[in-house]
């Protein structure tokens, strides 16, 4: 269908607001193209690749969301950029193709460049070879094999190949596994023992059981990889057997394993966690106590983020009073958990503590705004709700703004005066 001139023309003005410095309105641009679909894919790819890195990593979002197969090339060009943040976005939504080609600049993303380009380059390897692109496993095995490579990238490659779903081929996984356990990467080949051990216990390739898996989230050389890889498939196994994941809970004291069984619990669990992540919250401390040094209070932060991900996900507001207290001053990195927390529980007592975040951190309005817009869905709040008296003087010319910003949400916020 061809494009009328009006709709042209809108198109290509949401375009050039993917230029511009503000952070809300590149958000909303993208939003807009999102819901406009196929009929802004050719006008946002005829622009892409020649355009500036603010403009290319709108458009990457935007083509993330639809999934269009005429983005292809486009989005195997920008996975090379000279652009770090670009590339890297790049390779993750080159994930979402699973062809030959796009193997082929993955391997490539992969053989050099950035570390956290290479990571995203590994990973969506795994996930197209997954998807039955046998083109993908061998740059995988290449640096999986090279002793010279770094260690934290072969361990990240071997957990994503060990936790496939359907797994690696089961002839080919324990000959992977017993070359590397002669590894001169103790960790490596500790790992690839383990796994090997495993899988031919369990009678198949990368066969972890859910005990298996609680054991490595217990092991003290765990890495921020290896448990980001490993937290789906907790959630998968820990589905079935719920009690077990609270007893692992309620004795993990590593920061990454009670990260991965609160998503777990977040995903699978039912009202008889709601306590058991009460008890887990109480152990790393409520706000307001005694202070931490920067770097332990930021890993906190980010720990309990998780745990209060997972209450909200189970419709719980046991802790409100201590998510109030996380938002008024939150580490960058626990901020999108925290935020998803509040949107999904939606209680009004959180409004005052997200205009002061954004009042203070005007950085954070956009994603402030979507959160109090879910609040007021939820708990019909009106400008005249109580909850909203207790927002401070200071914060109050960001409360109207939050309440402009509902207003473009095409009536789904019925706000009253």
């Amino acid at each position: 269908m061809p494009i009328v001139p009006s709709r042209a023309r809108h198109i290509q003005e949401l375009l050039a607001r993917l230029n511009s410095e503000k952070a809300a309105e590149r958000e909303s641009a993208v939003a807009q193209l999102t819901l406009l679909g196929a009929r802004a894919v050719e006008p946002l790819l005829g622009a892409l690749v020649a355009s500036n890195p603010l403009f290319q990593l709108g458009g990457l979002e935007v083509l993330d969301r639809l999934r269009d197969p005429r983005a292809l090339p486009e989005v195997l060009a920008l996975a090379l950029a000279p652009e770090p943040a670009v590339a890297l976005r790049a390779v993750s939504v080159a994930a979402a193709y699973p062809e030959p080609r796009t193997a082929q600049t993955l391997a490539k993303a992969l053989l050099a460049g950035p570390p956290e380009r290479r990571r995203a380059a590994a990973r969506s390897l795994s996930r197209i070879h997954g998807a039955g692109v046998v083109e993908a496993v061998e740059p995988l095995l290449d640096v999986l094999f090279d002793e010279d490579e770094d260690e934290t990238l072969r361990l990240a490659i071997l957990e994503d190949l060990a936790s496939l779903d359907p797994p690696l081929d089961s002839r080919t996984l324990p000959l992977v596994l017993k070359r590397l356990t002669a590894s001169h990467d103790t960790a490596l080949g500790a790992r690839a023992q383990a796994l090997l051990r495993r899988s031919s216990r369990n009678g198949r390739a990368g066969g972890d059981t859910l005990p298996d898996l609680l054991d490595r989230l217990g092991d003290p050389t765990l890495g921020a990889a290896e448990a980001e890889t490993l937290a789906p498939v907790v959630a998968r196994l820990g589905a079935t057997d719920v009690e077990t994941l609270h007893k692992a809970l309620e004795r993990s004291r590593s920061p990454l394993a009670v990260r991965v069984l609160a998503d777990a619990l977040g995903a699978a669990g039912t009202t008889a966690s709601i306590p058991v992540l009460q008890r887990t919250l109480e152990r790393l401390g409520y706000e307001g106590g005694e202070p931490l040094p920067e770097e332990e209070a930021m890993a906190r932060a980010q720990t309990k983020a998780h745990v209060h991900a997972a209450l909200a996900a189970l419709d719980s507001r046991i802790a409100l009073f201590d998510l109030r207290r996380l938002l008024a001053a939150p580490p960058p990195r626990a901020l999108p958990l925290l935020l998803r927390a509040a949107g999904a529980i939606g209680d009004g007592s959180l409004v005052p503590a997200l205009a002061r975040l954004s009042s203070e951190h005007p950085e954070h309005f956009e994603a402030c705004a979507h959160t109090f817009a879910a609040i007021v869905r939820r708990q019909r709040l009106r400008r005249t709700s109580a909850a909203l008296r207790l927002v401070r003087t200071q914060d109050r010319p960001v409360l109207d703004a939050f309440w402009e910003k509902a207003r473009g949400t095409k009536g789904k916020i019925r706000a009253r005066p």
